[in-house]
């Protein structure tokens, strides 16, 4: 239905036993739970006749006018619930998404946004309501913007269906960066690791240390990602609880060049074959990426403060103390941007900087 553009609306005297007031009159557009769109008459009274002037409830009739009369207006939908929001949302956008990034997305749901979200309407949340909500979650700061994230993309689409009048999550508080360290094996830690270990998993942590690949890339690894001859493995996919999925972004596609001593521990370890996974059970299943930090490293080993993604931030600390370019280093590990890079090992960074400013200093003799 075409609806009216620029209205003015109308200011009237509404007659009470106590007193008169002023009401403003207009006319807005409704979306109704099927898409249909209506047009409904709509008032509100502004004020007591000799407290305001006509006027004033004049003024107030227009700030509202304002937002009907814009060109980027959106029909309202009818009285909505965040959760019944998410809820929709939800049916939407979790098929075409990762299943890890659904059960992170709905643990963000369950946990955090429904408590505190889910029966209020969803245009009755304003910027103050999220910058509460942000200051009372009690988790880390990583997981709370990726909480807020998952506000974020619901609300969105609740401003695209016509639920949320504004764009009510730009103005809230920032998060900031994580302030939790990275922190990388040493040299010395990561020689124990290797000594210790035996076979397959000994060949585990050394490729990864080698490569920076992520812990899923590296148990959905296949044999016809290996070239033994031009020295290189080619990330294609990965493991997520047992189920190959497509690697975490497209930038993670990529081809990671590997050192001779790797390539003959692969040649030992593939043989023949040239179908399958590298790293299998038994049953030709792919590994359980947790079971071998719990079983092993953790377990065997006693490297009860080691996380198998801890070898992936050795890999970059390395290369960028070894002077890589941060371009090249952020390609290996297959992140999304140079940014990312950047932001997660900026203490590394920070330490090269440090480094220049004394060779300099020597250079020129001050």
């Amino acid at each position: 239905m075409a609806r009216t553009r620029y209205q003015r609306g109308e200011i009237v005297v509404r007659h009470y036993k106590a007193h008169d007031s002023y009401m403003g009159r207009w006319k807005e557009d409704i979306r109704l739970p099927n898409g249909q769109v209506i047009r409904r008459k709509h008032s509100k009274v502004f004020g007591i006749v000799g407290r305001i002037t006509a006027k004033q409830a004049r003024r107030q009739l227009e700030g509202i006018l304002a937002r009907v009369n814009d060109p980027g207006y959106q029909p309202e939908t009818t009285a909505t619930t965040f959760q019944a929001l998410a809820q929709e949302w939800g049916d939407q956008a979790f098929p075409e998404m990762k299943d890890s990034t659904v059960v992170n997305m709905q643990g963000h749901l369950k946990n955090h946004l429904l408590p505190f979200f889910g029966e209020r309407q969803v245009k009755e949340i304003t910027t103050r309501d999220i910058d509460t909500f942000l200051s009372k979650l009690t988790v880390g700061r990583k997981t709370k913007k990726n909480v807020f994230c998952t506000l974020k993309l619901i609300l969105k689409q609740g401003r695209a269906w016509g639920n949320v009048r504004e764009n009510i999550w730009e103005s809230a508080k920032k998060i900031g960066k994580s302030e939790t360290e990275i922190r990388a094996y040493s040299d010395s830690e990561v020689e124990d690791i290797l000594k210790q270990s035996t076979g397959a998993v000994k060949l585990f942590y050394w490729l990864d240390v080698e490569t920076g690949m992520r812990a899923g890339e590296l148990t959905g690894l296949r044999c016809c990602d290996v070239d033994l001859v031009k020295k290189r493995v080619r990330i294609r996919q990965a493991v997520w609880r047992g189920k190959i999925q497509a690697p975490k972004t497209s930038n993670a596609i990529r081809e990671i060049p590997i050192p001779p001593q790797i390539v003959d521990a692969l040649k030992s370890h593939i043989g023949d074959r040239t179908e399958g996974l590298v790293f299998t059970t038994k049953n030709d299943t792919p590994w359980n990426s947790d079971l071998v930090l719990k079983r092993h490293l953790h377990g065997k080993l006693k490297v009860v403060n080691g996380t198998l993604h801890m070898f992936r931030h050795t890999f970059a600390t390395r290369q960028l103390q070894a002077g890589v370019p941060v371009s090249v280093v952020s390609k290996i590990l297959g992140h999304a941007s140079v940014s990312t890079t950047l932001n997660i090992y900026s203490h590394v960074l920070a330490e090269h900087m440090e480094e220049f400013e004394r060779n300099r200093a020597r250079i020129l003799g001050t």
